[in-house]
C-alpha cells in the first residue's frame, strides 16, 4: 500500500501544476458547464491511459522513438500548433446567448470537448516524458515487483482523475457567482494562457 500512497503523492504534485490542461478544464467548465468540463477531463484521462498502456507494453520501442534526434522538436512543433489553435479559438470566440442545441450538434460538441482534452494531453511533450520516465525507472529497478508498479501508477492516475473532477466542480461553483462578463474575461485569459504555452513550446526549439 506504500506504493499506492507514493503514487497518490506524485499525482497530487501534478494536480497543482499550472499548465494548459488546468486552463482548458476550468474554462470549459465555466463556459459550457460541468458535463463539458468532464468530457475534456475524460479525453485527458483516456490519453494518460494510452500512455501508461503503451509504456508498459513497449517500453524499449517507445524509448527508441524518444531517442530519435528530432522527437523533441517534432513534439514541440505539434504541441505548439495544437495549443495555439485551441487558444486562438477560445480567445476570439464570441459569447453565446442561450443557443438552441440540436441533438446532432450536441453529439458533435461532446466529441469536440473530448478530443480537445485528448489532444492537449497527447501532444504535450511533458506528458510523454513523464509517463515514459516514471514507467522506465520503475521497471529498471529490479527489486520492484510488477504489482507494485501497477499500484504506483494506479495511485497517480486515479489521483489525477479525482483532482480534475474537483477542478470541474470548483469551476462550476465559481461560475454561479460570476456574471457573463466575468466568464467572458475568463475565456480571454484562458485563451491567452493557452497561446502562451503554445509559444513556449516553439521557444524551446531556439534553446
Amino acid at each position: 500500500m506504500s506504493e499506492l500512497f507514493n503514487g497518490i503523492i506524485l499525482g497530487l504534485s501534478l494536480a497543482i501544476l499550472v499548465g494548459p490542461i488546468l486552463f482548458s478544464i476550468i474554462h470549459t467548465s465555466m463556459e459550457k458547464g460541468m458535463r463539458a468540463g468532464l468530457l475534456v477531463g475524460a479525453g485527458i484521462w483516456f490519453s494518460d491511459l494510452l500512455f501508461i498502456t503503451a509504456t508498459l507494453a513497449g517500453l524499449g520501442y517507445l524509448s527508441s522513438i524518444v531517442q530519435w534526434p528530432h522527437f523533441d522538436k517534432s513534439m514541440s512543433i505539434g504541441g505548439g500548433l495544437v495549443l495555439l489553435f485551441i487558444g486562438m479559438s477560445v480567445f476570439f470566440r464570441r459569447p453565446e446567448r442561450q443557443p438552441v442545441i440540436k441533438s446532432g450538434k450536441k453529439i458533435i460538441g461532446n466529441l469536440a470537448h473530448f478530443m480537445q482534452g485528448f489532444f492537449i494531453n497527447t501532444i504535450n511533450p511533458f506528458t510523454v516524458f513523464f509517463w515514459l520516465g516514471v514507467v522506465s525507472i520503475r521497471i529498471k529497478e529490479d527489486e520492484v515487483a510488477a504489482s507494485s508498479t501497477i499500484l504506483f501508477l494506479s495511485g497517480i492516475f486515479f489521483t489525477i482523475v479525482l483532482t480534475d473532477f474537483l477542478k470541474v466542480l470548483l469551476a462550476k461553483k465559481l461560475g454561479r457567482w460570476l456574471t457573463p462578463g466575468h466568464i467572458f474575461w475568463v475565456g480571454k485569459i484562458s485563451g491567452a494562457a493557452l497561446m502562451v504555452f503554445g509559444l513556449a513550446l516553439f521557444i524551446r526549439l531556439l534553446f
